[in-house]
């Protein structure tokens, strides 16, 4: 009973030393880089922040440094976690934020990724970020160099590489379908050798792009769209046409519908035209607001408080040591 009752005692003094253990606070996001062990300098910093602003104006998400002593009692992983949820980086509905987090004492460190952006930076783009760009410089005690290297890695892999792979599935997309191209081209040409002596429609057409060319689109508000009209109705007949061709012997009924694919196609064009400068203008003030989202709250001047956007974390990321 006295070995048990010991090792009661033994117990419960453990459990109380974790559960009253003292949480290392969590600062106040005001600025990019924040270090509290003056490990680097103020130069440095400034030249990393102005990294972390282009970074932002190239992708739209927001990012932020912290280097700190120690986590603590807890991981760097519970302790990134915290970070992110008081900090609340990037913006509240695309949760794109990410934080690069450095325990200096403790020699870890974590790229924390928010929930939106956890399919274009996985767990194992965060890890090579890490080991590959920033480690090797962290072990030569070469701290601004690695959160640079590492900051500059994160910019290539959201936006280099991206536009990479575009490019790269076009090649394969175009490489795999020249036979479909070829075919289409033929068919092309094919209805224009068919085509009657006097389509019309293909006259308008040229006049209409002729005028097009010389008139100032500023012109007139008008002007456009019924010229824009004219064409259309160039189209209606180009189309009624083809559809000819393409049925021949030519149905008795659709004979008689060549000015109802005129008068159609110069109505649509017309409406089109003339209500597209308005939608233009109310989508360009739209993809504004939602891609300045968390930058509009907290960049109306340079001397302004930095802060979150209110995203998210899911957890995603990648830590090491050095």
């Amino acid at each position: 009973m006295r070995f048990f009752g010991y090792g009661m005692i033994l117990l419960l003094s453990l459990m109380s030393g974790s559960l009253f253990a003292e949480e290392i606070p969590i600062p106040a996001l005001t600025q990019r880089v924040t270090d509290l062990t003056d490990t680097i300098t103020n130069s440095e910093s400034a030249q990393i922040s102005n990294q972390i602003v282009n970074f932002e104006n190239k992708t739209g998400h927001q990012l932020a440094v912290l280097v700190v002593k120690t986590t603590g009692e807890e991981t760097i992983e519970q302790y990134a976690t915290r970070v992110f949820e008081q900090w609340k980086l990037g913006d509240k509905k695309r949760d794109d934020g990410l934080l690069l987090l450095i325990a200096k004492q403790d020699h870890t460190l974590r790229l924390e990724v928010g929930y939106g952006l956890e399919g274009e930076m996985t767990d194992v783009d965060a890890a090579n970020v890490l080991d590959r760009y920033i480690v090797p410089l962290f072990k030569k005690n070469q701290f601004a160099q690695g959160i640079s290297s590492g900051i500059e890695r994160v910019t290539f892999k959201l936006t280099s590489e991206k536009t990479a792979d575009g490019s790269a599935s076009e090649g394969v997309s175009a490489a795999t379908t020249p036979n479909r191209t070829n075919t289409t081209v033929s068919k092309a040409r094919r209805t224009i050798s068919h085509m009657p002596s006097s389509p019309y429609g293909v006259y308008v057409w040229i006049v209409g792009i002729l005028l097009l060319l010389k008139l100032n689109a500023k012109s007139s508000k008008v002007i456009l769209p019924a010229l824009w009209g004219g064409i259309g109705m160039g189209v209606g007949n180009v189309v009624y046409q083809s559809v000819c061709l393409l049925l021949k012997p030519t149905p008795f009924k659709l004979s008689s519908l060549e000015p109802t694919f005129s008068i159609f196609f110069g109505i649509f064009m017309f409406i089109v035209f003339l209500i597209l400068p308005f939608l233009k203008g109310w989508s360009s003030v739209q993809s504004s607001r939602q891609r300045n989202g968390w930058e509009s709250e907290r960049s109306s001047s340079s001397s302004s408080t930095f802060g979150g956007g209110g995203g998210s974390s899911g957890g995603g990321g990648a830590s090491s040591r050095w």
